[in-house]
């Protein structure tokens, strides 16, 4: 898989076949791991809004872009709010959500590394190959914080 804005000859091959090496099971464990923290972030209700699920109709908008305020309401939607958590990871969570979140954030930094060492870049291959054990020493010595966003919008006419 390359995408248009990577330079020629730079893939996600390293990452999809790490993923599908290891059976997929890391990664469904990163994010079972994100979802528990996540969750707990929340105080244990991953949608804030008011809002029956069981209506026809309903669908759930999952974005990793930090203006969604803005591309909610750019696609016609009205009424949009947003609610900024704090997650705490590592040192900082829970002590019964540490291990879980610092896998969660740590787990991609191996594939990255990996494909960054198809680009000309400042750090060595050792400074690389260690990226993710210094993410994972850093988080379970100091701990560390991410911010999420949650939004939530109306279709036009609709209350």
């Amino acid at each position: 898989m390359t995408f248009a804005s990577e330079p020629k000859g730079v893939t996600l091959d390293n990452f999809m076949n790490m993923t599908k090496e290891a059976g997929h099971k890391p990664e469904i464990q990163r994010l079972i791991d994100l979802d528990a923290v996540y969750k707990d972030a929340m105080n244990g209700q991953l949608i804030l809004a008011p809002i029956n699920l069981e209506e026809p109709g309903k669908r759930i908008l999952d974005s990793g872009t930090a203006d969604v305020e803005e591309m909610l309401e750019e696609a016609g939607l009205q009424n949009t709010q947003q609610r900024r958590i704090i997650v705490e990871l590592g040192k900082r969570a829970k002590p019964e959500l540490r291990a879980q979140s610092v896998n969660g954030a740590s787990a991609p930094v191996r594939p990255i590394s990996a494909e960054a060492k198809d680009l000309q870049t400042s750090f060595t291959r050792e400074q690389l190959d260690g990226l993710q054990g210094r993410v994972r020493a850093e988080l379970e010595n100091e701990g560390g914080k991410v911010e999420m966003i949650v939004a939530f919008t109306q279709q036009p006419g609709k209350d």
